[in-house]
């Protein structure tokens, strides 16, 4: 009798506790498929449940047991995915914007705590930027932002081999 009661209670924490493993090994994945797909076949097939959706964008959140492996991502049609993860924010925080006298010279940045950090002191004695182009690739500026005009050009897009002035019409919706 002893036997019996040994073997249920065995049998009930182990059915118990691979349930318990499954809940707790659930992936939170962003997924975002073709238009005319369904997110309903493809959560069914990969176990999961739809949680939550992007509205007009194609984009859904879906808890699922196991991540899928690359060939049954392209089986299912699945155009990206990547897992719902949290970010931490950097050591350093924002503190707000920068007010300066109009008296301070318009150097003022040079002896900022990161310039310092990066030594930029000991590069003044080579040379002070003047004349130097800088590009920013890759990149979505407003160059009618006061702080910006006439400081700013614009360039060949590389990425998107585009030269400027050359936009892409994203559709809106509806």
């Amino acid at each position: 009798m002893a036997g019996r009661r040994f073997f249920l209670i065995i049998l009930c924490i182990s059915i118990f506790g691979l349930s318990a493993q499954a809940v707790a090994a659930s992936f939170p994945l962003i997924v975002q498929i073709p238009p005319a797909a369904s997110i309903t076949p493809i959560a069914t097939t990969l176990g999961g449940t739809v949680v939550d959706s992007i509205p007009g964008a194609d984009t859904y959140l879906v808890n699922v047991p196991f991540l899928p492996s690359p060939g049954t991502v392209s089986l299912l049609g699945i155009q990206w995915m990547e897992l719902n993860k949290s970010v931490t924010l950097p050591r350093f925080g924002i503190r707000g914007v920068v007010q300066v006298p109009a008296s301070t010279a318009a150097d003022w940045y040079k002896n900022q705590p990161s310039m310092q950090l990066i030594k930029a002191g000991s590069a003044r004695s080579y040379s002070t930027g003047s004349g130097v182009v800088v590009a920013d690739i890759n990149s979505n500026l407003d160059y009618a932002h006061p702080a910006l005009v006439g400081h700013l050009t614009s360039g060949y897009d590389f990425v998107a081999t585009r030269p400027p002035g050359s936009w892409i019409a994203i559709p809106g919706p509806g």
